[in-house]
Parts: C-alpha cells; structure tokens; sequence
C-alpha cells in the first residue's frame, strides 16, 4: 500500500501517455503541483523509467501503445516488487467502471477531462498531499472557465 501523505515538492511524477494536449496538461498539472516531470510515450518506456528512477506517482494512460499496452503496464507495475507500492493515476475517456471494476488503494481513476481540481483530488485520493501551490491554480484556472464558458451549458469542452 502507498505511504500515505507524501507531499511532491522536488519529487518526480511520470506522465505515461501519447495524446500531446493530455501530456501538456498534465505537465501543467504537475509542475503547479510540484513535482518534476518524467514523460514515457510508450507502454514499455514506463517499465524501464520505473526501474531506473522510481517516481512518486504514475499517470498512466490506460489506452498506452506500445509493445506493452497500458492495462498490461498496471498490472505488471502492481506486481513487481519494486514498483508495487508507486500510486498509480489511471486516465481514460471511458467511464471507470468499463475500464476496470475496482482498484488497489495505491490506484486512483480519472476520467478525462481532467480537471486540475479531480487530478489533486486522485493525487490526495492515493496519499499523496499538494499544499499550496494548487489553490492558486485553481482560482486563476477557475476564473478562466467560467469566462470562457457559454452560460447555458455544463458540457466538458470536447478534445481536438
């Protein structure tokens, strides 16, 4: 199981993921949170990242290509003995429930969209805590939103 509250500052995340907007994202995401970033494209980059440089948290793409897909990365992550405490962010267009049914406590799901108020929910969700830095984003990120919204709508802004 993760340790639990750990905070980021100066520590490494790894984004796992192919789509260029949603590595930006996360990047954005991550630095505002904190952390140093790793980036893998490919399903077996992650394995051989982990193994040389183990992050405090993985954000994983389930839908990862490569020789290794996503899914079968997480299952070898939660297994290896090494990487099996790493919390894990698993994001995906799909809803949770049809990418898997249940995760281990080290694992959080996000469903994409992701917003920076659900990405440090799934962070705080995996013990790993993001102090200050993020209510400022929030606030900025929160005013560009609403500003940028039509006001009769509540849909998530689509991916191009």
């Amino acid at each position: 199981m993760a340790e639990k509250n750990r905070s980021p500052m100066l520590q490494t995340c790894l984004i796992a993921a192919h789509d260029p907007w949603i590595i930006q994202l996360l990047r954005i995401y991550s630095e505002e949170s904190g952390f140093q970033v790793m980036q893998a494209f490919e399903g077996q980059d992650v394995l051989t990242a982990v193994q040389k440089e183990p992050p405090v948290v993985i954000l994983l793409e389930y839908d990862l290509p490569g020789r290794i897909k996503g899914e079968e990365v997480l299952r070898r992550l939660k297994e290896g003995d090494a990487s099996h405490a790493i919390p894990i962010l698993v994001l995906s267009w799909q809803d949770q429930g049809m990418v898997k049914d249940s995760f281990e406590d080290s694992v959080a799901y996000l469903q994409e969209p992701v917003t920076y108020e659900s990405f440090v929910a799934a962070l705080t969700q995996v013990g790993i805590n993001c102090p200050e830095a993020s209510q400022a984003f929030v606030t900025d990120q929160d005013q560009r939103n609403h500003q940028n919204r039509p006001a009769t709508t509540n849909k998530s802004p689509k991916r191009r």
